[in-house]
Parts: structure tokens; C-alpha cells; sequence
């Protein structure tokens, strides 16, 4: 067992550096391939949801994402990237939600705060757009309100 997991490792961080290199299509098939093991890695759906939110495949990618999250509830790279994919479908509401529960997660993550801030402006929510720019502004060491 402990072989097949060195191997599953092994070509989930081969399918990693090719995402990184933006080189989805041979991404996509490493992936592809675990998934039709029957073996259920949350890293492999993650990657997945990544490989299809670049694609602007957003709904296909909210479903990997969340398949990663059954297996890896709480998991901050995997909401904070949901979170980027419901924005990026348009469906800020949803996108605000996961982000909200990145920042109650990790309150110093200085990109979701920003993410929060400007998903209050988008539904034309001001007053509490206004709060959480402040809110990510005083996150940043060197910056001045």
C-alpha cells in the first residue's frame, strides 16, 4: 500500500509542476488517469478545479473544488481558489460567503480581506466595502490609514 501512495504522490506533484508551467492538457490527463483508479485524493480534485478555473470552465470547477473539500474540509487554498471561481462565474454572493469563511479562518490572509472588500463593492454594499479595505489595509505592516 505504502508503494502506491509514493506512486499516487509522485504523479500528483508531477501534475502540480505542470500545472505551475501552465501545461493543463498533460495536467489533465496525469489526473484524469488517478481518477479512474477509484482512488479519491483531495489534492487531485484541487489540482483539477485549478486546471478548469483557468479553462474558465467555472462550473466544472466548483464542483472539484468542492469534492476536494469533502476531503479536506476547512482547507484555506481550497476555498480561498472556490472562492476565486464563484467570483469569477459571477456568482459574488456565493464567492463572498467562502471568503468570509477564509478570513474567519485565517483573519491576516491579506488577499481574501481584499477579495471580501471588493466583493461588498460589487453588490454595492459600500459602507462594508469600506470596512474591510480598511480591515486589509491594517494588515499590511507598512500602511497608513
Amino acid at each position: 500500500m505504502e508503494k502506491k501512495n509514493i506512486l499516487l504522490r509522485s504523479k500528483i506533484k508531477k501534475a502540480r509542476a505542470l500545472v505551475q508551467a501552465n501545461q493543463f492538457v498533460e495536467a489533465n490527463r496525469i489526473l484524469e488517469q488517478i481518477t479512474k483508479t477509484g482512488r479519491s485524493d483531495a489534492d487531485v480534485w484541487f489540482l483539477l478545479g485549478v486546471i478548469c478555473g483557468k479553462q474558465c470552465q467555472h462550473t466544472r470547477s466548483v464542483a472539484y473544488f468542492q469534492k476536494a473539500l469533502e476531503l479536506r474540509p476547512g482547507d484555506i487554498e481550497i476555498l480561498y481558489n472556490l472562492g476565486i471561481t464563484l467570483r469569477g462565474s459571477g456568482n459574488v454572493e456565493a464567492a463572498l460567503e467562502v471568503f468570509l469563511k477564509v478570513r474567519q479562518l485565517q483573519p491576516d490572509f491579506l488577499d481574501v480581506s481584499a477579495c471580501v472588500a471588493d466583493a461588498y463593492s460589487n453588490l454595492g454594499r459600500l459602507d462594508k466595502s469600506e470596512d474591510a479595505f480598511r480591515y486589509a489595509l491594517r494588515l499590511q505592516p507598512d500602511s497608513a490609514e
